[in-house]
Order: structure tokens, then sequence, then C-alpha cells
């Protein structure tokens, strides 16, 4: 596809998450990138650019048709539902059993954030199923819970899930607490709030990953200091360059 106009920027986790489906689930990323088109199509842009977009974006869909006719009416929404809904609820019940089981990361916060915006996708469907509201309700509070932990150094409590209907189709069976260190523990204590609802933004995607990679920086300055006290200039210089290399993305213009 071409350059994605500046101001479809709020829909570019759905553009992401279509990319990420392309190599495991042709049926979302078709379906994600219609969410994507039916977005664009209530906005009022109508510059070259975002013409451009939406003729390359419409002929890549119509290609993922015509490329994976192995897969039966896969631009059908009975179809699309179904496979939506499936991946959806995987990455909740991943994220689920990871966070009863006491192992808070940021892989488990990103987890709750693209469930979120799978079931948003539904809404190219008009009608969301009651079960993946409650479940993208959940995936939001929990995100904005354990984000709002992770920033301020507080080790989160593991989730219930109250929704009895939810719980059973996640298996909200037992699960072994993990009683040693997790990646919480390793955190520094950095963040911006976040901003919710997450309907037409890009902006948690951003804060999750300026705080990952702030923890980086800060690994690296760590593994620089050990180096500078064994005397291993190439290791001190390394990790410091590693360090610069990311913090150079946050520098102000």
């Amino acid at each position: 596809m071409v350059a994605f106009p500046e101001v479809y920027k709020s829909l570019m986790p759905f553009l992401k998450i279509a990319r990420d489906m392309s190599y495991s689930n042709v049926v979302c990323e078709y379906w994600c990138l219609k969410y994507v088109l039916a977005q664009i199509q209530k906005m009022e842009h109508n510059s070259d650019e975002c013409e451009q977009f939406v003729s390359s974006l419409m002929l890549h869909m119509q290609k993922l048709v015509n490329n994976n006719s192995d897969i039966l009416l896969l631009d059908y929404e009975a179809v699309g539902k179904k496979h939506l809904r499936s991946a959806a609820l995987d990455v909740f019940q991943y994220a689920d059993f990871c966070d009863r089981s006491g192992k808070f990361s940021i892989d488990l916060l990103k987890s709750y954030i693209r469930c979120a915006y799978l079931i948003t996708v539904f809404d190219v469907f008009n009608k969301t199923p009651e079960l993946l509201i409650e479940a993208r309700n959940h995936s939001i509070l929990r995100a904005t819970y354990l984000f709002t932990c992770f920033k301020n150094g507080v080790r989160p409590k593991p989730s219930v899930i109250e929704n009895v209907e939810l719980a059973e189709a996640c298996g909200n069976g037992e699960v072994q607490i993990v009683k040693g260190p997790c990646e919480f523990d390793n955190f520094i204590r950095t963040g911006r709030e976040f901003v919710f609802p997450l309907h037409f933004m890009d902006e948690n995607d951003q804060l999750v990953q300026r705080f990952q990679d702030f923890n980086v920086a800060y690994k690296l300055c760590g593994f620089a200091i050990n180096a500078l006290q064994n005397d291993n200039a190439e290791d001190v210089i390394r990790n410091i360059e590693g360090a610069l290399k990311i913090m150079k993305h946050y520098k102000k213009k």
C-alpha cells in the first residue's frame, strides 16, 4: 500500500493488527482493513494523498480475496465474525491466564489492548455480541489498571472476571500464582497516563512502546555501569550506544 496519511493516524493500531494477522489469519487481516476503510469513509478528507491510500487499500483487500480462494467466503460477514471472535477470545484467554497467574509484563498489557482493538473491529458488522463487549470492557479496565501499577511501581493484583459467561468462555479455572520475580520487578517507574476509550486513536500504543523503550534503555545503562566497573570498554560503549539509539526517538525536535 502507499504511504499512510497522517490524518488517519488514529486508525494505525488496526493497520498494525492487520499486518500482524497477515502471517496467520488472512480473514482477520481482511476485516481489520475493512474496518479501517469503513472509518475512513466517515471522515471528510479528500486530498490526493488520502484518495491514493484508499485506492491502494481497496486494491490490497481485493488481492487478499483473489489470492486466497482456498478460504471459502473470506469476505462474507459470517466468516469474518467467526474468525474475529475466535482471535479476540484467544488473545483474551492468554491475557487473562497470565494476569490471574501473576505474570505481569508489558506483553500482558499489550495483549489486553490488542483484544480491545480486535473487538472494536466488530463495529463494522453494526452489532457486537454482548460477550465480546464484556471482554472489551474488562480488557480496557485491566490495561488501565496494569499500566497505572507499572508506572507507579505498585505490584498489581491478579484479575478476577465477574461476568460468569465470559469466565466460562475463557476457561477461567484455577491457576498457579507465580510467587517468584516477574518482568514487573525490573520496571523503572516512568510513564504518562493512559487515555481511554481506545476507539479511533493510537496514543495508548505509543505510551506502552515508550514505557518499554525507556525500560530497555535503563537496563542497557545498567549493563554499561557494570561493564565500567569491570573495566570493559567495549561493553560500556556498546550498551551506551544502544541506549542512546533508543532515546533519540524521544528527543524533542
